[in-house]
């Protein structure tokens, strides 16, 4: 009894521990995304463009608070410098000098300054500024987010298309495989030809070949996708989705959208604030800026190197000031700088005017390509549908005695290449819509 229940508890254990890898392996295709956004190195990047731009922000702010230096410096004079005094200051003839040396071998020197910004237009433009930078690296960060979700909707799909693709061969290399067993047995019975048996190994061969082509061409599309997810490209991966579900409702046509949905336009408008900004903190180079600054001295000159004997005397000094910067004439420098950022504005301005219209004929044309995709995917089922019952209907012929070899592998090779087109037709309406959800903006909307 204890064996018994031993074994079970064993095989439980292994079960949920089965069950909880592969569940770790699956990937719906939002899980895919939120696995991107967490792990890809494009994403990851992208979070350190932003936290590069808040060290930035935070740079010309500090430049604001008091700006405070200690230094110190110690000389050895081998000679001391030699001055020339004129002897008539001390009743010496006139015209005739005397060598004098000042100081003493050995100076040591300590201070402390301290500047502080008082009034500077640019920096108070500056920290105006700052606002709309933030926001337009957490949009960056955003629009990095967005296009990330779309490059890993398009890579999942087409990880699905190759696949079905390989499952699609797989079966079809199985019935062939079971046809021409079928016909070897018939052969030996006397009711087949060589050349019946000879056919059919040659529609193996050319499915085999396409079916060994798409199993390799399936795991470089996992692979792809498994990389630009941040996924182990070495480890394996299960998409729990398959195209056929994702074609319901695919027609986004009737659907409403805003132009200024769309990130790119909300960068517009901050590049647009950022201009501004830049051509005022140009500008504001024309205004004066005042600053405070102080300074404290400590000084000993020695005939020996005995600064730290504490009867020695220390000289002390200090001053406090303020500097006033007033522009006169830059040679009309400033003048040119402004008057390019304005140009750059301008260029800005017409691309937020003509945003609405761009968008406008990216939606029709998105419209149009999903529309177009989703007439050839209903075209394409039912030829599927015909080629599936023109196979069956040779096939059974080819049985019965009333049909050939011939026969079966032309409607073989008609249902194979219809099976194609109709994966083909599915991924183009899918990848139609992805389009036209980027277009419409709903991805900033967290739409689906």
């Amino acid at each position: 009894m204890k064996i018994t229940t031993i074994i079970s508890t064993f095989l439980i254990l292994t079960f949920v521990l089965y069950t909880s890898k592969a569940n770790e392996n699956s990937f719906s295709l939002e899980e895919a995304q939120n696995f991107a956004i967490e792990n890809s190195i494009q994403q990851k990047n992208a979070a350190l463009d932003f936290k590069i731009t808040q060290k930035q922000s935070l740079e010309v702010i500090s430049e604001g608070f008091p700006q405070i230096n200690a230094e110190a410096s110690y000389q050895n004079f081998l000679k001391l410098p030699v001055s020339l005094i004129p002897l008539e200051f001390i009743g010496g003839p006139e015209g005739e000098f005397q060598e004098i040396q000042f100081g003493l071998p050995h100076n040591v020197n300590a201070n402390i300054t301290v500047s502080q910004l008082i009034f500077d237009f640019r920096y108070f433009v500056g920290i105006r500024a700052n606002k709309a930078l933030m926001e337009s690296a957490k949009t960056q960060l955003y629009q990095n987010e967005i296009d990330l979700k779309k490059a890993i909707e398009e890579s999942y799909y087409a990880a699905l298309a190759s696949l079905e693709t390989v499952e699609i061969l797989e079966n079809n290399l199985e019935i062939i495989n079971k046809t021409l067993h079928e016909t070897e047995q018939l052969l030996k019975s006397g009711f087949a030809e060589q050349l019946d048996v000879d056919r059919l190994k040659l529609s193996q061969s050319n499915v085999n070949t396409q079916f060994k082509n798409a199993e390799r061409q399936a795991k470089l599309a996992l692979a792809v996708l498994k990389y630009q997810m941040g996924y182990p490209v070495q480890d394996e991966i299960i998409l729990t989705e398959n195209l056929s579900d994702l074609i319901e409702n695919s027609l986004l046509t009737d659907m409403e959208y805003d132009y200024q949905n769309r990130i790119e336009f909300r960068l517009l408008n901050l590049q647009r604030d950022l201009r501004t900004f830049d051509i005022s903190q140009t500008r504001a180079g024309y205004f004066p800026s005042l600053y405070a600054f102080g300074t404290y001295n400590y000084d000993a000159q020695r005939n020996e190197f005995n600064f730290f004997d504490s009867n020695e005397t220390w000289f002390e000094s200090g001053f406090v000031g303020l500097q006033l910067r007033i522009p006169i004439f830059d040679g009309l420098t400033r003048r040119f700088m402004v008057q390019q950022r304005q140009l750059d504005l301008m260029k800005i301005n017409n691309q937020i005017q003509n945003f609405d219209e761009l968008v406008r004929l990216e939606v029709q044309n998105a419209r149009t390509e999903l529309e177009n995709a989703f007439e050839n995917y209903q075209t394409q089922l039912k030829n599927l549908e015909l080629a599936e019952r023109i196979y069956n209907v040779t096939v059974r012929k080819y049985q019965e005695g009333v049909g050939s070899s011939l026969e079966v592998s032309n409607a073989e090779s008609d249902w194979s290449q219809t099976q194609a087109n109709y994966i083909q037709s599915m991924y183009q309406v899918i990848i139609s819509r992805t389009q036209l959800k980027h277009s419409m903006g709903l991805y900033n909307t967290n739409n689906n």
